[in-house]
């Protein structure tokens, strides 16, 4: 007679669907919980959807991708369609243009009754986050030889001279057609001697090497860049660079960055790098095939002095 009864209750009953028991089926519906009462979590437990992944940011001005349903600030995500790849930051998922994106002010409002007012919280996470990096580096040895170690380079480019070489003047000293060359002629008659020109008809060829060097030397001073190479303030996955201050060609690309970055954190997978520079308050990637030069000259709010880039995986 066991058969017959449901395994799944505690009491002899009949089976009228498996796994499910009478007083589930016809049973009355269970009340909803209706409780006043709130719960209080620290804000890390809950950042992964309250922060925009590009700049590292909380959500403002929330606009969803359609096709992957992942969410970052309005002007974030726009910004990095317009100027990195069409792509979602976070999944590479395609994007062909801004109506893929949607406006979200429903999680706005959700933000709002979570985290009450977010510029004010993104102002206390950042004075938080200086705070931090001022202790680590606070009396910090390695720090402070960075800083003189960058002071005293830009002392030394300031007193390069241009070395003129003076081999060519060793040589037409002491070269044989510097003597004089005695032609002996017919009997009774004078001869003729003739020499060739001194070191100092020579010394406008040397004058002009070293204008030449001079020139060259400037246009190779003209092409180099100076920046800092910096690890995002919120990234913990990858070390710090032993030097973060970096002096190279302006046409060194994204991608020789992050070959770059990969080399010396020994990290395999140097693709996986995000570098970022912030223009007009706020966080860009910027994309692999662009320029130093590009970034300074189209990205940058201020074209002179040196900028910095953020680097994150």
């Amino acid at each position: 007679m066991s058969a017959f009864y449901n395994p799944v209750s505690k009491y002899e009953e009949q089976v009228e669907f498996d796994g499910v028991t009478l007083f589930e089926l016809h049973g009355p519906p269970r009340a909803p919980v209706v409780d006043s009462s709130t719960t209080t979590l620290p804000i890390k437990s809950v950042q992964n959807i309250t922060q925009c992944p590009v700049c590292l940011m909380s959500l403002k001005k929330t606009h969803i991708v359609m096709e992957c349903l992942h969410r970052f600030c309005g002007e974030c995500i726009e910004k990095s369609i317009r100027v990195g790849k069409k792509e979602c930051p976070s999944c590479r998922l395609h994007l062909p243009s801004r109506r893929s994106l949607r406006a979200d002010p429903n999680f706005d409002a959700l933000l709002v009754a979570m985290l009450g007012d977010v510029n004010a919280l993104d102002e206390e996470e950042a004075k938080e986050t200086e705070a931090q990096n001022r202790e680590l580096n606070f009396n910090n040895a390695l720090t402070k030889s960075q800083q003189v170690g960058i002071q005293q380079q830009n002392i030394n480019r300031k007193k390069v001279k241009i070395s003129t070489p003076r081999a060519n003047q060793y040589s037409s000293q002491r070269s044989p057609s510097s003597y004089a060359v005695h032609r002996p002629s017919q009997p009774n008659q004078y001869s003729r001697t003739t020499s060739a020109p001194s070191s100092s008809s020579k010394r406008p060829s040397s004058d002009s090497a070293s204008h030449n060097a001079k020139r060259r030397m400037e246009a190779s001073q003209k092409n180099l860049i100076s920046f800092v190479l910096r690890r995002h303030p919120r990234e913990t996955g990858v070390a710090r660079l032993d030097r973060e201050y970096i002096r190279t060609s302006s046409e060194l690309k994204i991608i020789h960055l992050k070959k770059f970055l990969g080399i010396k954190l020994g990290f395999e997978r140097f693709e996986e790098f995000q570098i970022i520079i912030m223009a007009e308050g706020k966080g860009v990637i910027l994309d692999e095939s662009l320029t130093l030069d590009n970034i300074r000259n189209s990205i940058l709010d201020s074209r002179s002095g040196e900028f910095v880039l953020h680097f994150k995986t």
